[in-house]
């Protein structure tokens, strides 16, 4: 960090693991408009890192951390995992995290919540908050290297550690510049030939999605409506 000149212009993401006590650079991206993934594990306080106001707060850690494993909430609605991922994930060791209640506040949504050993909870493991035009997400747990190397043992891949991060990255990084819903036809059509419209639906991340049904109603010049 000491490296770094601070000048996050022409970023599209920052990546802050851990966050230090009392450090402007924290502050100054918090307060920019650019989109952070934090990580929080054991060399972040609770104090700390409720002053950043994500939407997120921890209470009554007390200094302590946790083992916590995965699980995944597959309503989670901002972009989505091949099954095999997901099945996978319920597989990963657990990380380290504060130990805690959290309190989650709107626009707040959670793609991992906490396991502790066979208690399932609904504490946020991974989630992504969206406010203001800025995106951010915070992992509460750190040695995710330990999922790659736990993959690669049982899989003898890392096609879901790479997807989950490839994922977030993406949907983080990506700016909102453009439409979700998307209609591409011809401006004009010969009278023997085939009228074609497609239709393109994106999600939150700007993958190409199928779920919702798409209508259009058609008007000729005599106001006759076609369905």
């Amino acid at each position: 960090l000491s490296d770094f000149d601070g000048i996050v212009a022409p970023y599209s993401l920052v990546i802050a693991h851990q966050i230090p006590q009392n450090n402007s650079f924290i502050n100054q991206i918090n307060n920019a408009p650019i989109s952070t993934w934090y990580i929080v594990g054991n060399q972040t306080t609770e104090q700390e890192f409720n002053k950043l106001n994500l939407g997120v707060e921890v209470i009554n850690s007390k200094g302590n951390f946790n083992e916590i494993l995965p699980k995944v909430n597959q309503q989670f609605p901002l972009f989505t995992l091949s099954e095999s991922t997901y099945k996978t994930i319920q597989n990963f060791p657990p990380l380290i995290g504060l130990f805690g209640n959290y309190q989650l506040k709107t626009n707040v949504y959670q793609l991992l919540n906490q396991k502790i050993g066979a208690i399932e909870t609904e504490n946020p493991l991974l989630v992504f908050t969206q406010a203001n035009n800025k995106k951010n997400a915070i992992l509460f747990g750190e040695g995710i290297w330990k999922w790659r190397m736990q993959e690669f043992l049982m899989n003898k891949t890392q096609d879901a550690t790479n997807e989950l991060i490839n994922k977030t990255v993406q949907f983080l990084a990506i700016k909102d510049d453009k439409s979700k819903f998307r209609i591409i036809h011809n401006n004009t059509f010969l009278e023997n030939e085939e009228i074609v419209i497609n239709a393109e639906l994106y999600n939150d991340s700007y993958e190409l999605v199928n779920d919702p049904e798409v209508k259009i109603t058609l008007i000729n010049n005599e106001n006759k409506k076609f369905n």
